[in-house]
């Protein structure tokens, strides 16, 4: 969990999760956002784990672009993240840092291509691709990271959806896979969303669409908490939005698989444009079988208790 996912997901309600992804060899857990989740050199790590004996140089390059990544991902966020513009000196020295960066991923890829024969000579043609995306994705997050929200927001969806795509079609093709994010992520028809862009999930291949089950996460009532942990209480759902037609159901926790559903008058909704609530505060409108296969729905929420 450290080493994986944002400090926010470090829950008790996680844990469960997290114990049997590690007892379980069949299950596997890879990232697909190109933002650090961790403060930990992961790449590294990863490094050490290979049977190639890496020069002493090339470890240290490799620390000192993850250790000055997720330093200006710090720097520059905590003004992002209350909505204020980064200082202008903030900016310059970014700027400045960015292109010593870049020249140095370059390096290292470089470099890494020399010991791409050992690589494939020992069988780990795997983790070499894995570590070249791993490099682009970097050259990709420090080119967007200075840019206003909006844009960062739109870029960040583009790249989770073909990081993806190539977890989906090149290194895990026969696979069966579990995404989780936020339904803003997942939505998988949107042509125009509340932030102004398509999500992960409407980004995604036709083939890999029609492969996939979309299942979103909605509740009713109770308290939930943002990023920064504070804790929130939701707005009551307006009458004939989807949490109001869901919680007519007595079960307090509910599946409602419309992915084979016809219309009929008492399921119009589902294929109506119909209220929701995002993150049980904000009203937006969907046709829920346009961007979903399905609902798990909860009744009361409470915020969760951290590790």
């Amino acid at each position: 969990m450290d080493k994986s996912i944002f400090s926010l997901w470090k829950t008790e309600e996680t844990l469960p999760l997290f114990q049997q992804i590690k007892q379980n060899m069949d299950l596997k857990l890879i990232g697909f956002d190109f933002q650090p989740s961790s403060k930990e050199s992961l790449l590294l790590d990863f490094l050490e784990s290979v049977d190639i004996e890496f020069t002493l140089k090339f470890k240290e390059n490799i620390y000192k672009v993850d250790e000055k990544i997720i330093g200006w991902y710090r720097n520059i966020g905590k003004y992002k993240a209350v909505g204020k513009k980064v200082p202008k000196d903030v900016s310059i020295s970014f700027q400045r840092n960015k292109k010593e960066l870049f020249n140095l991923i370059t390096q290292i890829s470089i470099e890494l291509e020399t010991w791409k024969e050992e690589f494939l000579r020992k069988n780990l043609y795997v983790p070499y691709i894995v570590m070249q995306k791993i490099l682009d994705n970097k050259r990709k997050f420090l080119d967007i990271l200075g840019t206003k929200n909006g844009e960062y927001f739109k870029f960040r969806d583009q790249i989770m959806a073909e990081n993806l795509e190539w977890i989906c079609n090149t290194l895990y093709p026969n696979e069966k896979i579990i995404v989780w994010a936020h339904n803003t992520h997942i939505y998988k028809n949107i042509q125009s969303s509340f932030y102004s862009y398509k999500p992960m999930g409407s980004l995604m291949s036709p083939d890999l669409i029609n492969q996939s089950y979309y299942l979103g996460l909605f509740m009713y009532e109770g308290s939930a908490a943002l990023n920064n942990r504070s804790v929130y209480r939701l707005r009551k759902p307006p009458k004939r939005s989807l949490e109001d037609y869901l919680n007519h159901n007595l079960s307090q926790v509910s599946f409602l698989d419309f992915s084979s559903a016809r219309p009929i008058e008492s399921n119009n909704w589902i294929f109506n444009k119909t209220v929701i609530m995002e993150s049980g505060t904000i009203q937006q409108v969907i046709t829920p079988a346009e961007q979903l296969d399905g609902i798990f729905f909860t009744k009361k929420v409470s915020p969760p208790r951290y590790i």
